[in-house]
């Protein structure tokens, strides 16, 4: 083999002590600036390192040979070998070349150092596999390592190579998880019984899902160690879809199997479309929480969000909670919501129901980029996911959307999509579509202009019948400057095409995400996808919309769920509204305690089930809720905080015992809940040495707990209790206190515990 023009920094020389050591190990540090990691093991006087570096090509690494024994390997100072490197468990033989190493021999060091080059699953292979057999070109083995401790390595090289993970970051969240499953063993399901992790490509993009997950591997992707639902038989839940086609007869022919679906299925609307979108929905609602009473609504898309009003105020008479919302509206990421969206947004508060609302399913017909100046100083590169400019973009001739969005300014010179197709071999101007006069022109080659068109500032918009009717193929696209392009440097662009969209790369999906998922709720939440990539690890899926908050920068959509599905009745469906029922089954659990299940997900989701580490991505802004919390709350109150009351006093005034004191609480911000202050009277010690307690209902004061804040941070109420309700018959009494809704049926009463117990006198 010869040798390959590519830049290997070489490692310097470290003599390894001792024989055969057990397990690989891995270190990470920087160097000359960039994140490295380094691998390495030794048996029976062999040693043998490879390394990455954070940016380098995935499947090319450094390697180095040492030690004693390498009867078969030329030590000729200078000397070229090639390696082959098969990777074998005792399941399967894995394929008869997993990667190749082209090395010399440094005589003053006595190594071999190179490159190696892995297959596109050799790195799966790596972390897999039993031991490593490394053989030169004839075929005879030179050496064998053990690969116990690898699959470690492994992670350790796709978060810090591939995901671009800082090497302390990634170190302390292993220590963390390290410390997480110690605490919680025998209780979250294994880590080896979950999908694998994404591995981030050299652009920092995930090779993304297009395959579905089983329901169950589904649950074990989100953490969840046991059956779905549990504790979800008094849980109201809606779905507002834009059609049930066939809910009505599978809840006629026994609801799959399980005849209580008709009495916990309530259709609260007529079911007229053909779609059977909303019914799908409905069947994974049934596989996540089986036992949860579930209210339908259907309507029209041209009215969603208008209709979704009345339709809130509805859930909120009847005590729904959650509401999952499967549609989207607004696709120019620059544009301020429709106010019919924002509207949708406060009936939400006003009515404490919490939407999960799909973010779209466009995440690969846009790109977003940084605008600048071309060379030729009248147009715009694009910045592709590859990171190198590029001048034109390319789509479907079909494709039924062509646009362009940009946040337009004052005195902004006017542009144009100029629009080629290669034909005869020969590129071939079909024309172009231009702002003028705040109109879209559609002019042909021959300059004639064959339309116009009112448009939003910002925007250029094409369809199949405006310049390219009756076209096939491929369309070539760049973006003309009728002025200085500088003045659009560093301006965020956006490109979408619903067809075949390709920026010199796969378009990175930002900017897909609608304006309805975009509004600033307290109770709103978008949900985005997850599945299985082509190597088996759970990813963001192809599809799922994403992009950046209203009033704020932050990643959308906040959390990210499985949302390609293969159903237990065999079909497949993909959609980020299949994912809004797992994250609902999650927050249900996990917000029972009278919390904003908005507030609750940022508190208790990781991006580390989809990454090594805690790297973060671009795909949601708090990663995935986990489901294992909710057996085990000990935990989840750590990550929440603990409830507590302090600074207790009372006072008498009248007829009124006036009670005073902070309340600490977490995840608040816009519930309509009620701080209880009940007087109990004492009737005993516990072994414990606290108080037996006999509450009397009657002596119950009520104020109510409802601001903007996110958590209440030593929070001062005031609480009025009727004197005369209050039994004075010498016992001593104590102040319980409890958190409890507003809406529906107000729901079960949360005990909120004091700092210390508080003895009441009430005269």
């Amino acid at each position: 083999m010869n040798k390959l023009s590519i830049s290997v920094a070489l490692l310097a020389f470290l003599a390894f002590v001792g024989t055969a050591q057990a397990a690989w190990r891995w270190e990470g540090k920087l160097v000359d600036g960039r994140a490295q990691v380094t691998a390495s093991v030794s048996e029976n006087g062999k040693h043998l390192r490879i390394a990455c570096q954070a940016g380098n090509d995935r499947m090319t690494f450094q390697i180095q040979f040492s030690g004693s024994g390498f009867s078969d390997l030329d030590r000729t100072d200078g000397t070229q070998e090639s390696l082959v490197l098969r990777f074998d468990d005792a399941e399967r033989a894995y394929d008869e070349r997993d990667g190749w190493a082209d090395v010399w021999y440094a005589g003053d060091r006595r190594t071999w150092r190179g490159a190696l080059y892995l297959k596109s699953k050799g790195l799966d292979a790596f972390g897999g596999a039993a031991e490593l057999r490394v053989s030169n070109t004839h075929g005879k083995i030179v050496a064998v390592f053990p690969l116990s401790g690898s699959r470690k390595a492994e992670k350790a090289i796709r978060a810090i190579c591939h995901q671009g993970v800082a090497p302390d970051r990634y170190l302390a969240s292993v220590n963390s998880s390290a410390r997480r499953q110690a605490a919680e063993a025998g209780t979250q399901t294994p880590a080896a019984e979950r999908p694998k992790k994404a591995s981030r490509a050299p652009s920092g993009v995930p090779d993304l899902a297009k395959k579905p997950l089983t329901i169950a591997e589904a649950r074990k992707a989100v953490g969840y160690p046991g059956k779905y639902g549990a504790g979800a038989q008094n849980l109201k839940v809606a779905i507002v879809d834009a059609g049930f086609a066939g809910l009505r007869d599978w809840l006629a022919d026994g609801g799959g199997g399980k005849p209580y679906e008709r009495d916990a299925t309530f259709i609260r609307t007529e079911l007229k479309s053909k779609s059977k979108h909303g019914f799908n929905v409905y069947r994974v609602m049934r596989q996540v929480l089986p036992d949860a009473k579930i209210y339908v609504y259907e309507i029209a898309l041209d009215s969603a969000f208008r209709r979704s009003v009345a339709y809130v105020e509805d859930m909120s008479r009847l005590g729904v909670t959650f509401v999952n919302m499967s549609f989207s509206g607004g696709r120019n990421p620059y544009a301020r919501p429709r106010e019919d969206y924002v509207r949708f947004g406060e009936a939400l508060v006003d009515n404490d129901v919490y939407a999960m609302v799909t973010p779209g399913n466009m995440g690969h017909e846009y790109h977003t980029f940084e605008a600048s100046p071309a060379p030729d100083g009248r147009s715009i590169e694009i910045t592709p996911v590859k990171g190198r400019n590029v001048g034109v973009f390319g789509f479907d001739a079909k494709a039924g959307n062509v646009r362009l969005y940009w946040p337009a300014k004052p005195g902004d010179p006017e542009l144009a999509l100029k629009f080629y197709q290669r034909i005869d071999g020969k590129l071939t101007v079909l024309g172009e579509a231009r702002t003028k006069g705040g109109l879209l022109e559609y002019v042909r080659s021959d300059g004639t202009v064959m339309g116009t068109a009112k448009v939003p500032e910002g925007t250029i918009a094409v369809t199949p019948g405006q310049l390219l009717a009756g076209r096939e193929g491929r369309i070539f696209t760049f973006i003309q400057v009728y002025g200085d392009p500088a003045i659009f440097r560093g301006r965020r662009m956006t490109i979408w095409a619903d067809r075949g969209l390709h920026v010199g790369g796969r378009p990175n999906g930002s900017g897909s995400i609608s304006q309805s998922a975009r509004i600033d709720s307290p109770n709103l939440i978008t949900v985005g996808s997850f599945g299985l990539n082509e190597y088996g690890e759970i990813a963001p899926s192809y599809f799922s919309s994403h992009g950046w908050g209203l009033s704020q920068p932050e990643a959308l959509p906040h959390v990210i769920g499985p949302g390609s599905l293969k159903m237990p009745e065999g079909d497949v469906i993909h959609g980020t509204s299949y994912a809004s029922p797992f994250v609902t089954a999650v927050l249900s659990g996990l917000s029972w305690r009278v919390m904003n299940p908005k507030n609750v997900a940022e508190k208790v989701s990781s991006h580390s089930f989809l990454f090594d580490g805690d790297a973060g991505s671009v795909s949601s802004r708090w990663g995935v809720p986990d489901a294992g919390l909710m057996l085990q709350p000990g935990r989840l109150m750590e990550m929440l905080g603990t409830d507590r009351i302090g600074d207790i006093a009372h006072r008498v005034e009248g007829e009124e015992v006036v009670v005073t004191g902070r309340i600490t609480r977490c995840c608040m911000e816009g519930v309509r809940a009620e701080l209880l202050a009940i007087v109990a009277e004492v009737t005993g010690k516990k072994k414990d040495g606290s108080s037996e307690l006999k509450l009397n209902r009657d002596a119950v004061g009520v104020t109510a707990l409802t601001t903007g804040q996110k958590a209440y941070d030593r929070f001062p109420f005031e609480i009025r209790i009727p004197r005369g309700k209050i039994a004075d018959n010498g016992n001593e009494l104590e102040l319980v206190f409890g958190v409890r809704r507003l809406n529906g049926d107000r729901g079960t009463l949360v005990p909120v515990s004091t700092e210390v117990p508080y003895k009441l006198s009430p005269r």
